[in-house]
């Protein structure tokens, strides 16, 4: 049997040949290239644990970005915003009171967003008060419907004054119903959720994104959850 000679690089990298590292979110396989320790005919290519993404040819590690399929744009209002097409989701945030009034959009097919900010919003939903006092009008030229995914979300400033003593994990997201100039909250639009970590509500899998939006929180005087599912809010 032919014995191999390593040099003192290879002994140095052997740690991490017998003891792979842990499991690295988002990371791919680790390819060695022994051509550059081992001489002579036995030159070749050694594997380690594909738990762990290292390519030993003067290249850092390669680890995935967690929001390579996302685009954050910052958006004006009034400004048509071009979305592409395809499976990037893209998120358009635009500067508000409180906070940050946020539109995201993935489809098939590109659409033109355009967000206007009406300071004189119609009433909000019966025991709910404005908690953002501008409400948000979303249109998109080619259709707010057939989408990937579609979402409202409004991220909070911590530090505004508007916000002081609010808990701002009991805000939703109200539409506009046109026919009364008034504001629903409804479970049937979408899926509420309160991302703590970013001072977010978010209201997920919108079916169509166009209309009039708004950021409510209860007075007090609002009908329990139940009462709101039984009666169609």
């Amino acid at each position: 049997m032919r014995l191999l000679f390593v040099t003192t690089s290879a002994l140095q990298l052997a740690p991490a040949i017998a003891f792979p590292a842990q499991s690295v979110r988002g990371a791919k396989r680790v390819s060695l290239d022994a051509s550059h320790f081992v001489s002579g005919p036995d030159r070749r290519n050694v594997v380690a644990d594909s738990a762990f993404d290292l390519q030993i040819r003067g290249s850092a590690p390669k680890i995935r970005d967690e929001k390579k399929d996302e685009i954050e744009i910052a958006g004006t209002f009034g400004t048509p915003v071009p979305l592409i097409g395809g499976k990037k989701k893209q998120d358009t945030a635009f500067k508000a009171t409180v906070g940050k009034f946020e539109v995201e959009f993935s489809a098939d097919t590109a659409r033109t967003l355009t967000v206007t900010e009406n300071k004189k919003p119609g009433a909000p939903p019966k025991g709910f008060k404005l908690l953002e006092p501008s409400s948000f009008k979303v249109s998109m030229a080619e259709g707010g419907d057939k989408l990937t995914f579609g979402g409202i979300d409004y991220i909070f400033d911590p530090a505004s004054a508007g916000l002081k003593g609010v808990d701002i994990s009991k805000a939703q997201v109200a539409k506009l119903d046109a026919a009364t100039n008034a504001f629903v909250v409804d479970p049937k639009l979408g899926e509420l959720e309160f991302e703590a970590d970013e001072s977010e509500v978010a209201f997920k899998n919108v079916k169509d994104l166009t209309g009039e939006w708004a950021v409510v929180i209860a007075d007090g005087t609002a009908p329990p959850a139940s009462d709101r599912r039984g009666r169609g809010w």
